[in-house]
Formats: structure tokens, sequence, C-alpha cells
């Protein structure tokens, strides 16, 4: 892989948080303006369970690496370097936090196809909608796996 090619990766993957992050007029801001609906429903409706179901990888520690790989450009931003969550992040205007992905009472703890669809839609709370932007399906399938085997496996 040539610099050039490594650094249009990184690009693919970083422009989306530079751009999700752009100031807005002062009418705009609010609860409602951390995420346009329009989208999260459009990425709601792109959404399909049955194409994750068809995604293989030759050794889970394959997709562990290449869903650290994603956890480091794409996730820890906003959910902290081990998945602890953040407080006060600002979204356009908003201040607001992510959880802890490590709590034993996470809401998507056991629900790996849950886990799945919210990265891929996103939600209306600040959530970005990966699988329309940035994200293929195959590595929004390795960080999911990776925050299920690698974040909340006690081992790490």
């Amino acid at each position: 892989m040539t610099i050039h090619s490594r650094w249009a990766g990184v690009l693919l993957v970083v422009l989306p948080l530079i751009l999700s992050c752009e100031g807005e007029p002062a009418a705009r801001r609010g609860p409602a303006a951390r995420v346009d609906s329009t989208y999260v429903a459009e990425a709601v409706f792109e959404y399909d369970s049955a194409a994750f179901r068809e995604i293989s990888w030759p050794d889970q520690a394959l997709a562990l690496e290449r869903g650290e790989t994603v956890w480091q450009y794409s996730c820890q931003w906003c959910h902290g370097l081990e998945g602890e969550g953040k407080q006060g992040l600002l979204l356009r205007g908003d201040t607001f936090s992510t959880p802890s992905l490590l709590e034993p009472d996470w809401h998507l703890a056991g629900r790996p196809w849950e886990l799945r669809r919210r990265i891929f839609a996103g939600s209306e709370l600040g959530m970005p909608h990966w699988g329309l932007v940035g994200l293929d399906r195959r590595d929004v399938d390795a960080v999911a796996r990776y925050i299920f085997s690698g974040l909340r496996e006690p081992s790490r």
C-alpha cells in the first residue's frame, strides 16, 4: 500500500467526522439539529440485516484487527479510547455525552445485530449514520465484533 492510498483511506474515514462538526446558524441549534432525521430514516431504510449475515472472515483475529482500526479512526473520538464514553462533546452548538460501552447494563449489550444496525443507521441523538457515509458493511461488522469481543471482553 502506498503512502497516497493510506492517506486517501484516512481521509475517507476522517472527512465525514469533520463535516459532521461544522457550525450552523444559531436559529438551527438545538437537539433537533444534532442529526438530520431524514438521513437517519434513509439509513434505516438502506440497512439490510441479510447483507451482514453474508459477511465472513477467515478468522476472528482478522475481524478484530480490522475492527480495532475502524474503532481508532471512526469511534474513539466520541466513545473514548477504551469505550468508556465521553462527557461534554460539542456537535453543531449542542453539548452531549456518549454512553460507556463497557457497562454491564449498556442497552446494546448482548445484541450484536442491533449494534450493527445502530452503527450503520446512527441516531438522531448524534450518532453518525456510518453506513451511508464512511464505512462499508464489512467495516461496520468488524467494529461491532471489536466492541463485543475486544473492548467488552474481560481479558482486554
